[in-house]
């Protein structure tokens, strides 16, 4: 890369990324717009006004400002899949949705993550609590 090629800008919270996200954010493409992923929901960047802002596309999803896209994959011609993690009832929960591009939502499946630290040794048990849908 030569010097003149790029601008780098820093951001922070005082441009809208939500506190305690700043080093947990998942960037993933949705209908060729780039969104981020927090624990606070789904941000945007507003070329505007050069903040990020609350992305409501997932509202529909139960909870969704509490949801964390955590993977994104474009199934071609038929949509996305998305697995969201939500860690508001003091477990970690995954679930998977299948999202049209006009965000028509259908749940695939959820599953329930569970660890476990006996004397600092770290005890992990994967779905022990799959609901298909």
């Amino acid at each position: 890369l030569n010097k003149g090629d790029f601008t780098l800008t820093k951001f922070n919270t005082a441009d809208g990324l939500p506190i305690g996200s700043l080093y947990k954010i998942t960037l993933f493409e949705f209908n060729d717009e780039i969104l981020f992923g927090t624990e606070n929901g789904t941000y945007r960047f507003d070329k505007r006004s050069q903040k990020f802002i609350t992305d409501e596309r997932f509202s529909k999803l139960p909870n969704y400002k509490k949801k964390k896209v955590i993977f994104s994959v474009k199934e071609p011609g038929k949509g996305y899949w998305f697995a969201f993690l939500d860690r508001s009832q003091g477990f970690r929960n995954i679930e998977f949705y299948r999202i049209s591009e006009n965000l028509n939502l259908s749940k695939i499946f959820s599953c329930v993550f569970t660890i476990l630290y006996e004397h600092l040794k770290m005890t992990i048990y994967f779905c022990d609590n799959m609901k298909s849908v």
